[in-house]
């Protein structure tokens, strides 16, 4: 099919270079890392952070995603230390692409989704050191040289000579030698090509006649006879219904047998051919049983391998109720329904999926010569979650059909859930078998017709609902007992004019269609346009006479001018008369006043040079979000651009050497090029007061998204002199562009932290000279809390008041750690630090993250990380939002800190469970199970009790349960919001790098009682404290004198709890419990 599918992406060009844990960092991890963060701007602090995930790459570089989703480190794989990473971050999916992967990529013989990290996180690759590819070959040379790259490390599961392609299983451990042998046959595109073995997903008695198939039985039409493929989870052939109907079985799938485990195989055989009490379609048909999905989905190796299975063994329809989203270019599933329909005649019936919206169309339902399947309900009337076209790129006119896909009552796999012999499921899954039956009783009515024949009869007698799309719909409803006696066709089944690129000159187009007469009489036809809101398109001639056996054609116009531009426009061609009807669907779509732009690159030398560039339109703000990324094959790439004010950011690669390129504004109104030149950037310098090797320095340029938001693009490499700079062009927005320009260097007196601000556009080269005096220097330390973990902590600079998003780097540690850092605060910058602790598997145990704060010259700070006691904490800053509880009106909103650290730094922990809940008056108002909760409550003045209970889990062994309770009275008081008269007691005792006490001894812990800034809570003017040393089974009294609490703890090893009691001069309270404060070991 013609395919002009576009990605929007949001690109960031970021390349990494040798970087190892800096030598100034103290007990740093031994391996060699990269690490980038994504700033997710506030945190909230109740909610989980989940697990950490490693997935390793095709070229055996290790990628690990932290448990924030903030922090992202990339361990090169064995001898690939000069390997530099390009990392990329479009509508919250995260791609890492090493250099040596690039040139691949750019010619298309390597799948983008091999790097998707995002991605392979999701399907489960995190969890298995078993990647699973495609790669097709060229020629047998090819197939040889790659069977030979295959061993080891890697190993052959399948031949798809559908695809001239091997299935093959990548391992972890020497997957960076096979990566060696695999680049060299995708090497300029000369031998092979490498995809993704992606998942695709199943897409989830009145129905059967609802499309007329009792009827067509009377007429002794059951399809009998006719082989169905269903490609599925497999089939539970001991259901009575399925008794007797499957004639040859294969499992293509992992799995140890061809059981049923999902029972969505079973339900679609059933509606298919089913022959029981409950009868499917084609009640006659005979199945094939091809197991190519699991319980985790549906790999694309065992698809491509069913079909052509199904193919060998004689099906005359396979039925693909799975899919995946439709992207740009032809995947290897519309490739193998082409070539399917072009060798063998089969008809695959798809599902069209369930996408909820226009453009969602499924892969393989995108392929030309699939039947496309959408859903309509018991009423025919198209459901919400049937996907519509129009096909992605070209907008042809995608799906095709439809039939029942709501509470579909078929057989129930005695392998999967539930109970009974039938089970209702809804989906367009559903929906396709019925067409598939439908297929199967044509084909056996007329067993010399071919897919393509089958495909055009059956949408010849669909029946369109006047209340549906075109897009949505196709040629209407499923209707077997018309397909089965009609006997005209029309040739296309669906005239699809597909998108009309600008400048049309909204002339005319025409598209011709023939029809044709099985039937034994002659047809005389009047041709009509129904249902075309917009008068679009006209027929000529108006009525004409199809002979026996023969064809005749008209002649379909459309009037490109009367359609609105980027909406897609459909009606339907009625001819009827006495003897037939068909109604044959149209659809069109206009593009918008678009122009070609050509982005040409030179390197340094004058020379054509290799690139990409992300491109934003401004003067648009709804549109400023919305990234198109562009790689070019060659010097050279070409995009089509809407008339208006473009945003393009460059990186021209040469070697280790990237100039980064920006042209602020430019102007789009016609056809145009734009070169993007190294020759004219200029360098980055950056020179320290003291000799310091630098491990990794960043440009990161920000266009104007909204007030306070820079869109960021950031490039960053191992040393200065590997980037160079420049602006193109004059920039209208000087108040809302920014350039950053940070790095991180180690030297004989510890790290150097260091960040500068350029307000008004692109730096066009950078240097600074660093002086000492101009320097704050910080003492930092990270404790553990559990033993044998490691850390990452970073260092964010951003403006008060126009962020820049990106991936600053993380730096790991192995834990407890302690370093000097050197920092400077130029200008108005801001820094914010975060601090991860990960336990064995990669599991991110705990997080913390600072205030924004300014670092003074020449002063010295310390900073204590990750030490106990682990507790709630409040804002202490009016315009904080998180840690803070206030009134709004009649409604309570609660946005709770449940774990904070001694320094009052707000956190989150992968292993808790929080309960928050809200009394009045006694009586319970509501609750939630996190600290984030509203409740809405009467305006008079009453008494509260506010409880926030968390839990930590195994391996957390600090902090196991906390419980705060705090009371005060409220009423309401307006709509202005009114902060809730909260406070907090606070526990800083002098813990080690362990959090760890000496136990046997007297022990003193400084102990405060903090308000929630912006609050009505009085000071302090009552605390009690109560101490134990058996997880509170029973507790004693402490004395606290001048802010100091006194225990003694006993001789053995153990943990100490802690209870305080709070009451401030206006009588509000606060309760706290703490049970594993910290632990205590003989010294």
């Amino acid at each position: 099919m013609v395919n002009m599918k576009r990605h929007v992406l949001s690109l960031i060009c970021v390349s990494f270079l040798s970087v190892s844990a800096p030598p100034g960092v103290a007990n740093a991890a031994p391996a060699p890392l990269l690490s980038a963060t994504q700033d997710g701007g506030t945190v909230s602090p109740s909610s989980g952070t989940s697990a950490a995930a490693t997935v390793t790459l095709i070229t055996g570089d290790n990628v690990t995603v932290d448990g924030r989703g903030r922090g992202v480190t990339i361990q090169r794989g064995e001898g690939r230390e000069k390997i530099s990473f390009a990392v990329d971050r479009s509508a919250g999916r995260l791609r890492v692409v090493p250099s040596d992967a690039a040139p691949a990529l750019d010619a298309g013989t390597l799948d983008r989704d091999l790097f998707d990290v995002t991605g392979l996180i999701a399907a489960g690759y995190a969890r298995t050191d078993r990647l699973p590819l495609i790669v097709t070959y060229r020629d047998e040379a090819a197939e040889k040289s790659l069977r030979s790259a295959a061993t080891g490390a890697a190993t052959v599961v399948r031949d798809l000579p559908l695809v001239n392609g091997l299935a093959i299983r990548a391992g972890s451990e020497e997957r960076a030698a096979f990566w060696l042998e695999l680049s060299a046959l995708t090497r300029g595109g000369r031998s092979a090509r490498v995809w993704l073995d992606r998942l695709t997903m199943p897409l989830l008695v009145s129905s059967v006649k609802q499309v007329g198939a009792p009827t067509t039985w009377e007429r002794g039409h059951t399809g009998a006879g006719v082989k169905v493929a269903v490609l599925d989870s497999g089939i539970d052939t001991t259901h009575p219904d399925l008794e007797g109907k499957v004639s040859l079985r294969a499992n293509f799938t992992e799995a140890s047998d061809g059981r049923d485990l999902t029972g969505h195989g079973t339900h679609v055989a059933a509606t298919v051919a089913g022959a029981g009490q409950v009868k499917g379609v084609a009640p006659g048909a005979v199945l094939l049983d091809g197991k190519v999905c699991d319980i985790d989905g549906c790999p694309t190796s065992s698809v491509l391998a069913g079909m052509q299975w199904s193919a060998d063994n004689g099906a005359k329809v396979i039925n693909l109720s799975l899919g995946s989203p439709d992207r740009e270019g032809l995947d290897l599933l519309e490739q193998a329904v082409q070539l399917l329909s072009d060798r063998h005649g089969v008809l695959v019936v798809a599902a069209a999926g369930n996408g909820y919206g226009a453009r969602t169309l499924s892969s393989p339902a995108s392929a030309d010569a699939a039947l496309a399947v959408g859903a309509v309900n018991r009423s025919d009337g198209m459901v919400e979650f049937s996907s519509r076209g129009p096909r992605v790129g070209d907008s042809a006119l995608k799906p095709e059909i439809t039939a029942p896909g709501t509470d579909i009552v078929a057989a129930r796999s005695r392998d999967s859930g539930g109970d009974g012999l039938y089970v209702p499921k809804s989906g367009t899954s559903m929906a396709a078998p019925h067409v598939a039956g439908a297929a199967a009783i044509l084909a056996g009515q007329h067993p010399d017709w071919d897919g393509r024949k089958l495909k055009a009869a059956l949408m010849a007698a669909a029946t369109p609902s006047p209340d549906a799309e075109v897009f949505a719909q196709g040629a209407g409803r499923l209707d077997v007992a018309r397909a089965t006696t009609q006997s005209l066709t029309s040739d296309p089944a669906a005239v699809s004019f597909g998108l009309q690129l600008w400048p049309n000159g909204d002339r005319p187009v025409k598209q011709p269609i023939t029809y044709r007469n099985d039937g034994a009489e002659p047809v005389t036809l009047a041709l009509a346009i129904e249902h075309d809101a917009h008068a679009v398109f006209t027929v000529t001639p108006s009525s004409l006479v199809v002979p026996p056996g023969g064809v005749a054609e008209a002649v379909v116009t459309a009037d490109v001018s009367r359609l609105a531009t980027d909406r897609p426009g459909g009606a339907y061609l009625s001819a009827g008369g006495d003897r037939a009807r068909i109604s044959t669907p149209l659809g069109i779509e206009k593009e918008s006043e678009k122009y070609p732009l050509t982005i040409k690159y030179v390197d340094r030398a004058g020379q054509p040079g290799t690139g990409s560039t992300q491109l934003r339109r401004l003067d648009d703000p709804a549109q400023r979000s919305r990234f198109v990324n562009i790689n070019a094959v060659g010097s050279e790439a070409t995009v089509r651009l809407a008339k208006g004010v473009w945003e393009l950011r460059s990186v021209v690669r040469e070697g280790e050497h990237s100039a980064y390129l920006v042209h602020p504004a430019l102007e789009v109104r016609q056809a145009g090029a734009v070169v993007m030149d190294a020759r004219m950037a200029r360098p980055v310098e950056v020179i320290l007061p003291a000799a310091a090797e630098p491990q990794w320095v960043s440009v990161n340029y920000g266009g104007p998204l909204t007030r306070n938001d820079a869109a960021a693009g950031e490039l960053i490499a191992e040393r200065p002199d590997q980037i160079s700079t420049a602006q193109l062009g004059t920039n209208p927005f000087p108040d809302e562009t920014v350039t950053r320009v940070d790095g991180l260097w180690t030297g004989s007196d510890g790290l150097y932290r260091l960040a500068w601000s350029h307000r008004g556009g692109m730096v066009t080269g950078f240097r600074k000279n660093v002086e000492r005096r101009h320097l704050a220097t910080v003492r930092a330390d990270y404790a553990a809390q559990t033993p044998g973990t490691h850390g990452i902590w970073i260092g964010e600079a951003q403006l008060p008041d126009l962020r820049l998003e990106g991936y600053p780097l993380s730096t790991p540690v192995s834990l407890p750690a302690a370093h000097t850092l050197h920092v400077n605060s130029d200008g108005d910058m801001r820094w914010r630090k975060h601090f991860t602790e990960i336990v064995s598997g990669g599991k991110a145990q705990v997080s913390f993250e600072d205030r924004e704060s300014r670092f003074e010259p020449g002063r010295h700070y310390v900073e204590r990380w990750n030490r106990g006691v682990f507790a709630p904490v409040l804002a202490q800053d009016e315009r904080e939002e998180t840690a803070s509880a206030w009134r709004e009106g009649d409604t309570m909103t609660i946005e709770g800190a449940p774990l904070g650290d001694s320094a009052g730094r707000t956190g989150r922990a992968t292993y808790t469970t929080v309960r928050t809940a809200l009394h009045r008056n006694g009586a319970l108002v509501g609750e939630s199970p996190s600290s984030h909760a509203s409740f809405d409550v009467p305006k008079d003045e009453s008494s509260y009790r506010l409880v926030m209970e968390s839990e930590h889990r195994q391996p957390a062994a600090l902090s196991s349960r906390t419980s705060t309770a705090w009371t005060f009275r409220s009423a309401g008081a307006g709509e202005t919001a009114r902060r809730l008269p909260l406070s907090i007691v606070r526990f800083k005792p002098p813990l080690d790098s362990s959090n760890t006490a000496p136990s046997g001894r007297p022990y003193l812990i400084p102990v405060s009682v903090e308000r929630l800034a912006g609050s009505d809570a009085g000071p302090p003017r009552s605390l009690e404290l109560h101490v134990s040393f058996d997880d509170g089974a029973n507790w004693a009294r402490a004395e606290a004198v001048g802010g100091v609490m006194k225990v003694r703890h006993p001789a053995r090893d153990g943990f100490v709890s802690l209870r305080a009691r709070a009451t401030d001069t206006r009588g509000n309270t606060v309760e706290q419990t703490i049970i594993r404060a910290y632990r205590t070991l003989a010294r």
